[in-house]
C-alpha cells in the first residue's frame, strides 16, 4: 500500500539521519496508482538527507510524459503544501533496454519523465531454493542504476552528494538510438563511464596501524593525458608527525582509465628525509592533490585493544568463550588440552566490542586451556592471559546433528526433552569435525542424525538402500 510505502521509506531516511547508516539510494521496482501527497513528501524528506530514489518507469510501453506513471513521475525540485521543495530531482526514472540496445517492447518511456535506460530483459536473478530464473521488466532494469549509484558512492568513499551521483550516471549515459527522444539522456547507463569521469582521492582505510602500507588512489580523467602510455601523477601525503609532505608518484592502473594507484610506507620514528611517513598514535594522515584541490584523511592508531571479562561456558563437547574488548575487535580463541600447546583455533564472524565464540569437538570431563586475541582495525593485536576450563561428564545419550546446518534437530532435541532426557548434542556443522570412536564410547546411546544427506542416488546408494 501507499502508506507501507512511505513508512518504508522513511524508515531508510531515518536509518541515515538517527543511525548513520550512509544510504545513497532506494531501488524503486514497484508502480501503480495514483499520485499520493504523502507519498510525495516522504520522497522529497529523503532526498534533502542525500538520498536518490531510483524507480521503475513501468511496464505499460506508454509515454509517461502524457500519463503519469507513479512512483517514477514524482519530482522533487516540486514541493507540497507540507514540503518545501529539495534543492535537486532526486528521483531517476529507467526505462528498459535488450541485450542489443533496443528499448523493450513493454518498457514505458517519456523524454522529460524518463531520465535513462538499463538492462531489462531477460536477466538473470536469484530465486528461493538456491537457484536462478530469468526476468524481464523495468523492475529488472532499475537496480542496476541503483547499484551503479553505490558504486559510484563507494568509489569516493561516501563523501559525495546525491546530487552529485545523479550527475554522474546521467551525464555519463552513452547515446542509444532506441532512447532518443524517448529519456532525457537519450542513453543507458555506463558506470565504467561514470566512475572514469569522476576525480576524487582515496586512502584505502580510515585507520592505520604505525608501520602498515597505506595505498592511495586518484580518479582523475584529466590527468590522464595519453589514450595509449600508462600516465602518472604525483600527490602528496603529510602526517601530524611528519608535516612536511611526501611526494608520492601515482601510476595510471590501466591506459586510458584516468585511475592511478601508489602506496606509501608508514614509520613509528622522528621525521627524515627518506620515503617513510612517520606518524604516531593519534596522528592524521592527510593525502591531497593539490591541481584538483582533492583531499582524503585517515587516523593511525598504534595502541591494540585491552581485553576485559574473560569467561569460558562448558558443555560436555563443546564451550562458549566469552570477553569485551575496548574498541571494536575481531576474536580469536587459541585452544589446547596443554597451556604450552594452544594449537586448535576458532575464529569470530564479526568485530564488535563483544565476542562470543563457539568452540567444539571437545572430549569431555576433560581440563582445557585457551587463550583469546582481539585484533583492532589498523592491525593491532591484544592476547590475554591463559586461562582454564573443564568439560562437564557426558550424558547418557549423544545426539550428532550431522545434517550440515539443515534445523530439523529441533525434533529431536523436542522429542528427548519432553521425555526429560539427559543427552549431549554434537553439532558437525559448527564443531567442524565428526565425532570419533573414543567420543562414542562414552555414551550408552548414540542417536545420529543424517537428514537427507544419503538418500539420493547421487551419493552413491539406491533408492532401495
Amino acid at each position: 500500500t501507499t502508506l507501507n510505502a512511505v513508512k518504508a521509506l522513511d524508515y531508510l531516511t531515518d536509518l541515515k539521519t538517527r543511525h548513520g547508516i550512509n544510504l545513497v539510494a532506494t531501488n524503486n521496482s514497484w508502480g501503480g496508482g495514483g499520485y499520493s501527497q504523502s507519498l510525495h513528501d516522504a520522497i522529497i524528506r529523503s532526498a534533502k538527507q542525500d538520498i536518490l530514489f531510483i524507480a521503475a518507469a513501468g511496464n505499460a510501453t506508454a509515454n509517461n510524459d502524457t500519463t503519469a506513471s507513479y512512483p517514477s513521475n514524482y519530482n522533487t525540485t516540486v514541493g507540497t503544501s507540507t514540503q518545501t521543495a529539495a534543492s535537486y530531482d532526486s528521483v531517476i526514472a529507467v526505462a528498459s533496454i535488450t541485450s542489443t540496445g533496443a528499448i523493450s517492447s513493454f518498457s514505458s518511456y517519456g523524454a522529460t519523465s524518463v531520465d535513462i535506460g538499463a538492462p531489462g530483459s531477460s536477466i538473470v536473478s536469484s530465486v528461493p531454493v538456491s537457484t536462478y530464473a530469468s526476468y524481464s521488466g523495468t523492475s529488472m532494469a532499475t537496480p542496476h542504476v541503483t547499484g551503479a549509484a553505490a558504486l559510484y558512492a563507494s568509489a569516493q568513499s561516501g563523501r559525495v552528494s546525491a546530487a552529485s551521483i545523479r550527475l554522474a550516471l546521467l551525464s555519463s549515459a552513452v547515446p542509444t538510438a532506441s532512447l532518443a527522444g524517448k529519456t532525457v539522456t537519450g542513453g543507458r547507463l555506463d558506470v565504467f563511464e561514470a566512475i572514469r569521469r569522476s576525480s576524487f582521492l582515496d586512502l584505502d582505510r580510515p585507520v592505520y596501524g604505525p608501520t602498515q602500507t597505506a595505498g592511495i588512489t586518484l580518479s582523475s580523467a584529466a590527468a590522464n593525458l595519453s589514450p595509449t602510455v600508462a600516465d602518472t601523477v604525483t600527490v602528496t601525503v603529510s602526517s601530524t608527525t611528519e608535516t612536511a609532505p611526501l611526494s608520492i608518484v601515482l601510476t595510471e592502473t590501466a591506459v586510458n582509465s584516468g585511475l592511478f594507484s601508489g602506496t606509501v610506507q608508514l614509520g613509528s620514528g622522528a621525521a627524515a628525509a627518506d620515503s617513510i611517513l612517520q606518524v604516531a598514535h593519534g596522528d592524521v594522515i592527510t593525502s591531497n592533490y593539490a591541481a584538483l584541490s582533492l583531499t582524503d584523511t585517515a587516523t593511525v592508531d598504534g595502541v591494540a585493544p585491552s581485553i576485559a571479562g574473560v569467561s569460558a561456558t562448558p558443555a560436555t563437547v563443546s564451550a562458549v568463550i566469552s570477553w569485551s574488548t575496548s574498541e571494536s575487535a575481531t576474536g580469536k580463541v587459541r585452544y589446547g588440552t596443554s597451556a604450552g600447546a594452544l594449537n586448535l583455533v576458532k575464529s569470530g564472524s564479526a568485530a564488535g566490542t563483544t565476542q562470543a565464540i563457539s568452540i567444539g569437538g571437545l572430549t569431555p570431563s576433560t581440563v582445557w586451556y585457551y587463550q583469546v586475541e582481539s585484533t583492532d582495525a589498523a592491525g593491532n593485536v591484544a592476547a590475554s592471559a591463559i586461562y582454564s576450563f573443564t568439560t562437564n561428564a557426558p550424558a547418557p545419550i549423544l545426539f550428532v546433528d550431522d545434517d550440515q546446518g539443515a534445523t530439523y534437530e529441533r525434533f529431536f532435541n523436542a522429542a528427548l526433552s519432553a521425555g526429560s532426557l539427559s543427552y549431549d548434542a554434537w553439532n558437525v556443522a559448527s564443531a567442524g569435525v565428526l565425532p570419533t570412536s573414543t567420543d562414542l564410547k562414552k555414551y550408552q546411546t548414540v542417536i545420529w542424525n543424517t537428514g537427507y544427506d544419503y538418500s539420493s542416488t547421487n551419493a552413491g546408494l539406491s533408492a532401495a538402500e
